[in-house]
This record gives structure tokens, C-alpha cells and sequence, in this order.
């Protein structure tokens, strides 16, 4: 039955047999970090409702984690997902409007595009890094709606990703989506295939 949490967060983490968070579909609102972490047999990761707000989102190293959905509607810290390498589907953000912190999608070996954001999410407040994700393909659904980052926009060592595709997360001046970027911006290392995708 819970439905709120304060500053403190919700920690899930080393649980070597939960294969589910079923038992926490009454969640509205957590104003500390949701940190779901190291849960070995954890395969899909769903919300049943929308989650209002959390202060920030980390899901890392769940060695079996194949989709995750989440669905929040606003993460005035950091979203953080990274090694979770049988990742495959990030269906997960039909409802975020912005990220007031950092959002780092990084060494997801399995994770093919990003399909999930919708046009509702438009704004990272600080860095947006998407990092060593080997199967990683496409990132044309979270471009096309991100207007701004406030710092930097990193596109690095992603094997799969052509050049080409990186730079849809390039200023919209030079030929990507994004309005404004605030910071640094470094694409570069990802695929040296040709892709004719312009």
C-alpha cells in the first residue's frame, strides 16, 4: 500500500532471486533517489501506475534485466542507466517531461535504439551521455523530441551507431535536432560504417 516516500529514496538492490516489483504498484511519488540496482533475476522492470516524481533513477548492473518500463513524470535529479547487459527494450519514458539532472544511458551492451521517449520530454538540465552501448543503432525517437541540454551532449564508443545517426544529438544548426546545448559537444568513436541515413 505504500504510495510515498520522503528524501531518504527507495534502495532495491542484491536481491538475488526478485524477479519482480509488482508489490509496489500503489507508488506515486518518491522525493529521494529510486536506486534499483544488482537484482540479478530481475527480467522486466514495469510500473503499474505512473510514478508522479522521483528526486532521481539509477537501474544498474541487473544481469538479467531485458526491458524496462518505467513510467515518471518528472526526475528533478539524474537518470542513470548503465551495465545492464542484457538490456534490450527502454520502452520507458511515455510520460517524462524533463530531467533536471544528467541523463547517462552507458554500457548496455544488449540495448539496440531508444525508443520511449515521446515529443512530452524535451529537457536534460545537465549532461546527456550515451556511452559504450555496443548494440546501440539508432537514437532518432530521444533526438527528435530533446530541444535542450544544459551542459554537454557526449555520444561516445557505441560500435554499433553510425556517424551519422550519433550526430541526430548534434545543434540543429549542424544538421541534428537539438536547439541548445549548453556545453561540450563530443561525438565521436561510434561506428566508422558508411550509413547513408541523411
Amino acid at each position: 500500500s505504500l504510495q510515498k516516500v520522503g528524501a531518504g529514496g527507495v534502495w532495491i538492490g542484491d536481491n538475488a532471486s526478485l524477479e519482480h516489483l509488482q508489490d509496489l504498484e500503489r507508488l506515486e511519488r518518491i522525493d529521494g533517489p529510486l536506486r534499483i540496482e544488482k537484482n540479478g533475476a530481475l527480467a522486466n522492470l514495469d510500473t503499474f501506475r505512473r510514478i508522479e516524481s522521483v528526486g532521481e533513477a539509477v537501474v544498474s548492473e541487473n544481469t538479467a534485466l531485458r526491458e524496462l518500463r518505467l513510467d515518471i513524470g518528472l526526475v528533478s535529479g539524474d537518470v542513470i542507466i548503465s551495465d545492464n547487459p542484457d538490456l534490450q527494450t527502454l520502452e520507458a519514458f511515455a510520460d517524462l517531461q524533463s530531467i533536471g539532472g544528467n541523463l547517462k544511458i552507458e554500457r548496455n551492451r544488449a540495448l539496440g535504439n531508444l525508443k520511449g521517449f515521446t515529443a512530452k520530454f524535451n529537457t536534460i538540465g545537465s549532461t546527456l551521455s550515451i556511452d559504450g552501448n555496443g548494440a546501440l543503432t539508432d537514437v532518432y525517437d530521444l533526438a527528435v523530441n530533446l530541444l535542450s541540454v544544459g551542459c554537454s551532449v557526449i555520444v561516445t564508443n557505441n560500435i554499433s551507431l553510425s556517424q551519422c545517426r550519433a550526430e541526430d544529438l548534434d545543434l540543429f544548426e549542424f544538421g541534428g535536432f537539438v536547439e541548445t546545448i549548453g556545453g561540450l559537444i563530443d561525438i565521436g568513436d561510434n561506428s566508422a560504417e558508411f550509413d547513408p541515413c541523411h
